[in-house]
């Protein structure tokens, strides 16, 4: 019996055809409409009222209350929902 070392080198593993993945079909994009989404919601990035910075955590939520600490300053401070 001869080992797989010596199998290999007679080049046995190079006429084991490779698996290929076949290309996976790309959905056809969304025309996009001009009227907004009605069941969407407004997204209104949040900043840190003492310094300004996009870096907050939010801790705690309660609706219609957010609890947020600023990861920069270190700052406390609470933000509310308000109805559309």
């Amino acid at each position: 019996m001869t080992s797989w070392l010596e199998r290999r080198e007679r080049g046995w593993l190079d006429r084991v055809p490779k698996r290929t993945r076949a290309p996976q079909p790309v959905p056809p994009e969304e025309p996009k409409s001009a009227e907004p989404d009605p069941y969407g919601v407004v997204y209104t990035p949040l900043r840190c009222p003492k310094c300004q910075s996009k870096n907050v955590k939010t801790y705690m939520s309660r609706p219609p209350t957010r609890y947020h600490k600023c990861l920069d300053c270190s700052w406390n401070f609470k933000s509310t929902e308000k109805d559309p």
